[in-house]
């Protein structure tokens, strides 16, 4: 099983992104990386000139570089930076995440990523997707692990009837088609704060009574997002701008055996700053100028490779991010803020 890097969901600066992805390109232990803007076309973060240039600069690395893009479309403008974001993939041999089907269609007949924001539930829609152009399929957050076996053993069934009708066009002679048989891959994603939904408001600017068009960027002070609690002060939805996000950590790092199992190839990290966390661990690695996700690409690479059970894991993890909650709920078919530790 792989380890992808999600894209950054959050508003952190050039120089923090720079920073970040240069660790993850050379010195974490994940094989694909993704990069781009996923929840404002406000954020200035890299641009689509910075992004240019730090693609120069990690590309060699070897790792895996996806392009991701808005999880909403919204405008015209939007439309033309994911054209830019496709042209720039198109260039570099680099596949196009589509978190929005608007993306699908500009980037349809090339190769491309279904991010988890597309609706990606039964293998008709794979197949559908894969006709578009899609080698790659991220799930929905919300879908518990059966669904996600069920749909991973469905398309199998198609590939294979694919493979099947590819051996009779091949002793038929009817020329090569290897390309169309390449395995379609499945991609979950396996921890940090869940991605829910979005809007055309932004909530974070409405915190602080200021409109969306003139919103002083107020997400830049939040870097893992704004923390919503309920009445009785249990934290709740984080609030990223546009994004309504989980507030507990999703972790499923005590659940390595299922997820293999079920068919995934490829399990998502999404970005975190543990910014209110506070730990002897999670000090020193801040004071090294590590960053927490290269830590946690680490032990999911341990766990994959068995040499953490699934208690170790879960236990290193609480080290590394102190305070933090974790849920689970949703791969287990249980309500989404649920926690229910491994045995």
């Amino acid at each position: 099983m792989k380890i992808a890097i999600g894209p950054v969901l959050f508003d952190w600066n050039r120089e923090t992104l720079n920073t970040f992805y240069r660790r993850m390109a050379f010195e974490s232990a994940a094989d694909i990386i993704y990069i781009g803007e996923v929840v404002c076309s406000k954020r200035v973060g890299l641009g689509l000139d910075g992004l240019a240039q730090l693609l120069d600069e990690i590309i060699p690395s070897g790792k895996e570089i996806v392009l991701s893009s808005y999880g909403l479309v919204m405008h015209e403008g939007e439309l033309e930076t994911i054209q830019a974001l496709a042209d720039m993939a198109r260039e570099r041999g680099l596949m196009l995440e589509a978190n929005d089907m608007a993306a699908v269609g500009l980037h349809e007949g090339c190769a491309m990523v279904a991010g988890p924001h597309i609706n990606t539930y039964n293998p008709e829609t794979v197949d559908i997707l894969k006709d578009m152009g899609a080698r790659r399929a991220v799930f929905p957050v919300e879908l518990p692990c059966n669904s996600i076996a069920s749909i991973i053993d469905g398309y199998r069934d198609y590939e294979q009837e694919a493979a099947e009708a590819h051996d009779e066009r091949e002793e038929g002679g009817e020329g090569d088609l290897s390309n169309e048989q390449k395995p379609f891959e499945f991609e979950l994603f396996a921890h940090g704060r869940l991605p829910l939904t979005f809007s055309a408001r932004c909530y974070t600017a409405r915190a602080f009574d200021l409109p969306k068009s003139d919103c002083h960027f107020k997400c830049g002070d939040y870097p893992d997002g704004m923390k919503v609690k309920t009445q009785d002060g249990v934290g709740f939805l984080t609030i990223n701008g546009v994004e309504t996000m989980s507030d507990p950590l999703h972790n499923l790092i005590g659940h390595v055996d299922q997820i293999r199992q079920a068919g995934v190839d490829i399990v998502r990290l999404s970005p975190q700053q543990v910014a209110g966390a506070d730990g002897a661990l999670l000090k020193a690695v801040k004071e090294r100028g590590e960053t927490v996700t290269e830590h946690v690409a680490a032990l999911w690479r341990r766990a994959i490779d068995g040499d953490l059970s699934a208690v170790d894991a879960v236990a290193m993890m609480n080290a590394l991010t102190p305070g933090v909650t974790f849920c689970n709920g949703y791969f287990l078919d249980q309500p989404g803020v649920s926690w229910i530790p491994p045995e």
